[in-house]
């Protein structure tokens, strides 16, 4: 991955089930934002259910990563491929940092709060790109065409561009998300 960028300002938090010795050359910056959740729900998220820290209980933001930033990993065997195929993901040079904001309670929430202040400290931070994988079941708590459009433009006008999904919906007539034109919505 090669030194951390000179212009980096993130850190690792440290909090339920992380250390900032969990961070490396790959991953340079985790932190997490729950504040606004709480104050939405009125209540504190039960830590049973959820890690209340950076760190990726449902599998959703590893995975994302892993496909968009992922390292070379040999030998890897998966039906349709040979034995001792090299996998890797879309930029696996690329640094990571991880703002989680949304959390898996009632199906996935997020504060608009949260995702505002994720976004103002990524940009702060010095990130290149942002990933914004919000989408799906977090539509409860958000509504995409502004709480993601606006800090997406905000971004972009610092020149860092946004990638985000499409969504789930399937073809159904107006079932595509994310379509600010600012936006890279991207589907699969």
């Amino acid at each position: 991955y090669g030194p951390i960028p000179k212009q980096w300002k993130g850190q690792c938090v440290s909090a339920d089930q992380f250390s900032p010795a969990d961070c490396n050359k790959k991953l340079i910056g985790a932190k997490y934002y729950i504040d606004g959740l709480n104050a939405d729900l009125e209540t504190s998220i039960n830590s049973t259910i959820e890690y209340l820290s950076p760190r990726d209980r449902n599998g959703h933001g590893t995975q994302v990563s892993s496909t968009v930033a992922g390292s070379f990993v040999s030998n890897v065997t998966l039906p349709g491929l040979s034995s001792g195929s090299i996998m890797r993901g879309g930029a696996p040079k690329a640094h990571i940092a991880m703002y989680k904001a949304c959390w898996d309670v009632e199906g996935g929430m997020c504060s608009v709060a949260d995702v505002w202040k994720a976004f103002d400290e990524a940009i702060h931070d010095g990130v290149d790109i942002l990933s914004v994988s919000i989408g799906g079941s977090a539509l409860k708590s958000l509504d995409v065409e502004i709480d993601i459009a606006i800090p997406a433009l905000h971004a972009v006008n610092k020149g860092i561009p946004v990638v985000s999904p499409a969504g789930n919906g399937g073809s159904r007539y107006s079932s595509v998300i994310n379509i600010s034109p600012w936006i890279l919505t991207v589907a699969a």
